[in-house]
């Protein structure tokens, strides 16, 4: 357990004293005041022997933000409970963020937390937001087919094509050059969440290849792999990392040659000289290998994955895209499953103790396969679900591995709110293995999961029962654009200032840390 969740357990208030003094160190009321404990005798008698002076006890700067960002956050509750004006509940916060040095990274959650309880109202969802969410559906088939009104005929047309009708599908990609650029991932969608097993096995390949474009991208991935072997000091940062990375994870990977993903990994470190390596990352290189079978084309996917879906802000140094998922999922919790964020704030327990992994990896770290050391990499068996979950994000963006982060929760929530902190990080580590482990594990994994079930499907459905129930669950992305532009507020308020970038082995370590508790800064 890290020094973040350590912070995180910590339920003693650090503004009993009201003494103002410094967060690093704690000491007795006597020597604060600058009194001398008295000298006393063996007998009790005159002044001969005096006991040893009581020593400070010292905390590290990070201990102690962690200690006050969780007390802090407890008071967020009375502000609620005493109705508080949002303004001036503010103001205290800042007034307490300033007095005890808080760093600007936790004063911004602390304002996030806060402007998402008291606005918690926002969330119900009302005639105006509907009306604006059919208007943003409206514009976004607008920009995705232009004002061209046969191509927005056909783009609404193909949802009601069934996956399996190849033919009908092709016919409209065929039409013109215009028509597949306008039409292919309206039609790459209902290929892979529609079609039978058997299809989707078929075609799967073939569109993650067309919607990554992974033909287009020219890297001679050859010369890179033989300049770095050659003379690897340009990535001398981040070379034992990714070996003892790989070293780690290589027996979860069947068939994967760990010599094979060092390569990979290597070389991309020198292609990509502002990201180089964060440690997560050969998860998705050694998962794309097993998927593409070619070291070459497993590298040039990488390339395409992380730039089409903008993964350099989720591996940088400071982190930004991981905070703001980390916050929409808090929020979303709040929203579907209240009783559950109650019980989590309860527990002072976060997305940030549990989800890193989720988003780093894009969940190919919660798969557990079985060892099979002579097992060729063509002869191995993916999990379905999980190429399924893989489907819907190169689809649908981030949008799914947030989706598949909350149905992890909402479906174990009956029990989630029996456990105690320990308990519930341990539920929730094991319940992705459970959804999307593959067909040959546990009797449980599959009396979990019914045979042949789309995963997609499965989303979809949870979430139609939400929408029925509380009216929300038609509209996530619409809550995920709010939520974006929520966080982006109290990150203006927080008045954050831009930092100096960081060393790839200062990157390395943060991204170590953030798997603990990446709102956790370092000590400088």
């Amino acid at each position: 357990m890290g020094l973040g969740n350590i912070g995180g357990k910590f339920k003693g208030s650090f503004f009993g004293s009201g003494s103002g003094s410094s967060p690093n160190e704690v000491g007795t009321q006597s020597e604060k005041k600058g009194k001398k404990p008295e000298a006393v005798t063996a007998q009790g008698g005159s002044k001969t022997e005096t006991k040893s002076k009581p020593q400070t006890m010292k905390i590290s700067k990070v201990l102690a933000q962690n200690i006050i960002f969780n007390t802090t956050s407890t008071f967020i509750s009375y502000f609620v409970n005493l109705k508080l004006p949002f303004e001036s509940s503010r103001e205290l916060l800042m007034h307490f963020c300033k007095k005890y040095e808080l760093d600007q990274g936790r004063t911004h959650l602390l304002l996030s937390e806060l402007e998402s309880v008291q606005k918690n109202a926002r969330y119900a969802v009302t005639y105006k937001d509907i009306k604006k969410i059919s208007s943003d559906r409206k514009r976004k088939r607008l920009v995705l087919f232009g004002q061209e009104a046969n191509f927005l005929t056909l783009g609404l047309v193909v949802k009601y094509i069934a996956g399996n009708d190849s033919q009908e599908l092709r016919s409209l990609l065929m039409l013109s050059r215009r028509s597949y650029e306008m039409l292919r991932m309206p039609v790459y969608k209902q290929v892979l969440f529609y079609s039978s097993p058997e299809r989707l096995k078929r075609k799967r390949l073939v569109i993650w290849h067309n919607i990554l474009h992974i033909k287009k991208n020219m890297i001679d991935y050859r010369s890179l792999l033989e300049q770095v072997t050659k003379d690897s000091s340009q990535i001398k940062s981040v070379e034992e990392v990714i070996v003892l990375d790989v070293a780690r994870s290589a027996h979860n990977m069947p068939g994967v040659d760990p010599q094979v993903l060092t390569n990979i990994l290597k070389t991309y470190a020198l292609y990509d000289r502002d990201i180089e390596y964060c440690q997560g990352m050969n998860f998705i290189a050694g998962f794309l290998l097993m998927m593409l079978k070619e070291e070459e084309t497993a590298f040039k996917a990488m390339i395409q994955l992380l730039e089409r879906f903008n993964m350099a802000n989720l591996f940088n140094s400071d982190l930004p895209m991981l905070k703001l998922f980390f916050y929409q999922l808090d929020r979303l919790v709040s929203i579907f499953e209240p009783d559950l964020h109650t019980h989590f704030k309860d527990e002072m327990i976060n997305s940030s103790y549990f989800a890193s992994a989720w988003f780093i990896t894009l969940f190919t770290k919660s798969i557990k396969y079985n060892a099979q050391s002579n097992l060729s990499i063509d002869d191995v068996q993916l999990s379905e679900p999980l190429l399924q979950l893989w489907d819907y994000f190169l689809v649908a963006g981030w949008k799914a591995i947030l989706k598949m982060g909350l149905f992890v929760l909402r479906d174990s929530s009956s029990e989630l709110l029996q456990l105690s902190f320990e308990e519930i990080l341990n539920e929730i580590t094991e319940k992705p293995k459970m959804i999307l482990a593959p067909p040959s594990q546990t009797e449980e994994a599959k009396e979990y999961r019914p045979v042949h079930a789309n995963l997609y499907q499965r989303l979809r459905a949870a979430f139609r029962q939400t929408e029925q129930s509380v009216q929300h669950g038609s509209m996530l992305e619409f809550h995920l654009k709010r939520l974006n532009s929520e966080f982006e507020e109290s990150h203006s308020a927080a008045k954050l200032q831009p930092k100096h970038n960081r060393s790839a082995t200062g990157r390395v370590k943060k991204a170590t840390t953030a798997a603990q508790n990446p709102y956790q800064q370092s000590n400088k």
